[in-house]
């Protein structure tokens, strides 16, 4: 979008440049047309992008929706098509309307997919710092679960009931242990993933 908004504007410069000629406006309506072309895939996408988010937690969904439905009600694809006819008929007046309104439009769904990118960096930072905190808990309590049972191995015969027991208890920290360091892995990677 912020592709789309660029061009558009840069059009609209060529078309107030006061050469006027034919292969000019040729020119720029093939270009136009193709920015026409761009904007309509853009709506396409964002459609698609705003249906994703749905299904995702921790998404801006209600931002999303607001930008797609504001590209759907200001059909930038659609004023950025008619404003083409206008330069292939020579009418500049209303195809430099339909620019300033097509250029406007994108402009403002590009700031929308700024601050929602920012929105969904921030959501993942929290997520990741929540997750880091909870298996630092998780690592201090298995700590204290793992010096209680060294100090009850100590105090217990070996061939025992009670020894077989504090064996699996030490298979199950163990496990806790292991699932812990795959959790700070996993954080470690998404962590670079969101920076």
């Amino acid at each position: 979008s912020e592709d789309i908004a660029k061009q558009q504007e840069d059009l609209k410069k060529e078309l107030l440049n006061p050469r006027e000629d034919t292969f000019k406006n040729n020119k720029l309506y093939d270009k136009q047309t193709n920015l026409s072309d761009q904007a309509k895939i853009l709506k396409e996408e964002s459609q698609k992008l705003s249906d994703k988010m749905n299904e995702l937690e921790d998404s801006p969904k209600e931002e999303m929706k607001e930008a797609n439905k504001d590209l759907q009600n200001e059909k930038p694809d659609e004023q950025m098509e008619s404003a083409s006819e206008d330069i292939k008929n020579n009418n500049e007046k209303s195809a430099i309307e339909k620019m300033d309104k097509s250029q406007k439009s994108a402009q403002k769904f590009r700031d929308k997919m700024k601050n929602m990118k920012q929105k969904m960096q921030e959501n993942s930072k929290r997520q990741v710092l929540d997750k880091m905190k909870k298996s630092f808990e998780d690592m201090i309590t298995l700590s204290k679960e793992q010096e209680l049972l060294k100090k009850q191995v100590e105090a217990t015969p070996p061939n025992s009931q009670q020894f077989r027991n504090q064996a699996k208890d030490q298979s199950d920290i163990q496990k806790s242990m292991e699932n812990i360091s795959d959790l700070v892995s996993e954080i470690s990677k998404k962590s670079f993933v969101i920076t």
